[in-house]
C-alpha cells in the first residue's frame, strides 16, 4: 500500500509538471481523491484495532495524534515555501502573481481580517478548502466565484500552499471519522449515494462555474471519497481471514491489474464515458486497496515508502518553483524547459527533501505517538 500512496503523491507531481494532454495516466484531482479512499480505509483500519471503542480516552487520543501527524510537517513545508518566497523577492523574481505579492497587497491595503483568515487557515489546515469558492475584486472584496472575471483573481491564490485544499478536506474528514466508523454498511452506502446526488445536483442549484470548482476541492463534495474507503476496509475485514487459494490470487492480482490500467489509461477511458471511467475507477479502488494492504501490511520497506507520499505532496510545489528561479536556469542553461526533465528533477528532489523531513520532524514525533497510545492502553489495563 506504501508503494500506492507515493505513487499517487507522484502522479501529483506529473499534473503540476507536465502540459495537459501529454499523458493519459490520471489527473491531479483524480489521485487525490484515491488517496482520500485510502485514507478512509486507514482510518476505519486504527479505529477500529487501535482507537478501540469503549476506550475513555478514545477521541482525544486519535484527535491529537492526529494533529501531530499532519500538522508538523505542514508548518514545515510552509517555512520552506515562506523561505524560498522572501529569497526571490531579494533577487527581484517574484513570479507574476505569486501568493507573497497578494499577501503584502492585503496588508498594505488594510485588508487585516481577510489576511488573518489566510493566515489561520494555512496554519491550522482547517478551510484551505472554502477559498477555492472565492474570488476577489479588484479592491480585494470576497465573492463567490462565478467564473473569470477581468481584473478579479482566485481566492486561492494569497495562500503560500493552496495545494493544501486537501489537507483541509483530510482534517474535516479526521473530526467525522469515528462517528462514521460507527455507521452500518447501508448507511455509509447511503452517505456515498447521497454526496454524489449532491454533487450532480449542484450546477442546477448554483452557477455552473462555482459547481465546478465546489466539486472539485470543497469538502463536502469529497465525502463520498473517503467513505468509500471505510466500506472498503469491512470489506477487507470480511476477506482478510479466508484461506488464499490460486483461484483467489487470480481474482485479486485481476483487481489490482484492471486499476492500473484504468489509471494508466483515464484519459480516454473518460473521453468515452466520463461517468462509466468514475465508476469503473473508484470501484475498482475499493476492491484493490485491500488487496494491496494484505499484500504489503508485514513489509516495513513498503511502509517506509508511503511515509514519503506526505511530505512530496507538500514541499512539491515549493521544489518546482525553485527550479524556474532565473539563476536556476541561467546554471542548467534551461535544462528544466525540457517537461520531462522538470518532472523527475522535481520528483528526485521532492523525495530528498521529504526523507529529510520525516528523519528530522515525524521520527521523533511517531515514537511519541505510539508511545502515549500504549501508555494509555498500560493504565486502562492496570
Amino acid at each position: 500500500m506504501g508503494h500506492f500512496r507515493l505513487l499517487l503523491a507522484l502522479l501529483v507531481v506529473v499534473a503540476h509538471t507536465i502540459p495537459p494532454g501529454t499523458l493519459t495516466v490520471i489527473h491531479g484531482e483524480v489521485a487525490v481523491r484515491l488517496f482520500f479512499a485510502v485514507s478512509g480505509f486507514y482510518m476505519a483500519m486504527i479505529l477500529a484495532e487501535k482507537y478501540r471503542a469503549g476506550h475513555p480516552g478514545r477521541l482525544w487520543l486519535f484527535y491529537s495524534n492526529r494533529a501531530l501527524r499532519i500538522l508538523p510537517q505542514l508548518w514545515m513545508a510552509i517555512l520552506a515555501e515562506v523561505a524560498l518566497a522572501f529569497i526571490l523577492l531579494g533577487f527581484g523574481s517574484l513570479p507574476e502573481g505569486h501568493w507573497l505579492t497578494d499577501l503584502r497587497r492585503l496588508f498594505h491595503e488594510g485588508h487585516l481580517g481577510l489576511l488573518t483568515a489566510y493566515i489561520t487557515a494555512q496554519l491550522s489546515g482547517f478551510g484551505v478548502d472554502c477559498f477555492f469558492l472565492f474570488s476577489l475584486s479588484p479592491d480585494l472584496i470576497p465573492s463567490l466565484y462565478a467564473g473569470k472575471m477581468e481584473g478579479f483573481i482566485r481566492g486561492w491564490r494569497p495562500l503560500p500552499l493552496a495545494h493544501a485544499w486537501s489537507i483541509s478536506c483530510e482534517l474535516c474528514f479526521y473530526v467525522a471519522a469515528p462517528f462514521l466508523t460507527r455507521l452500518r454498511s447501508w448507511g455509509l452506502a447511503l452517505v456515498i449515494l447521497g454526496s454524489a446526488l449532491l454533487l450532480m445536483a449542484l450546477p442546477r442549484l448554483t452557477s455552473p462555474s462555482f459547481a465546478s470548482v465546489a466539486g472539485s476541492f470543497w469538502f463536502p463534495m469529497q465525502f463520498g471519497y473517503f467513505v468509500l474507503g471505510i466500506l472498503s476496509y469491512r470489506v477487507y475485514d470480511k476477506v482478510r481471514t479466508f484461506t488464499p487459494s490460486t483461484g483467489l490470487n487470480g481474482v485479486r492480482i485481476g483487481i489490482v491489474a484492471a486499476l492500473g490500467l484504468s489509471m494508466v489509461f483515464y484519459t480516454p477511458l473518460a473521453a468515452l464515458s466520463h461517468t462509466l471511467s468514475q465508476i469503473l475507477l473508484y470501484g475498482l479502488a475499493a476492491l484493490a486497496i485491500p488487496v494491496l494492504f494484505q499484500w504489503s501490511v508485514r513489509s516495513k520497506w513498503d511502509r517506509s515508502v508511503g511515509e514519503l507520499s506526505y511530505p512530496v505532496y507538500l514541499v512539491h510545489i515549493t521544489v518546482k518553483t525553485a527550479l524556474l528561479a532565473p539563476w536556476i536556469n541561467a546554471l542548467f542553461g534551461g535544462a528544466f524547459q525540457n517537461p520531462f526533465v522538470y518532472m523527475l528533477t522535481t520528483m528526485t528532489i521532492s523525495c530528498g527533501l521529504s526523507w529529510v523531513m520525516l528523519r528530522l520532524i515525524d521520527l521523533p514525533i511517531n515514537q511519541w505517538r505510539q508511545s502515549r497510545v500504549l501508555k494509555a492502553y498500560a493504565r486502562r489495563s492496570g
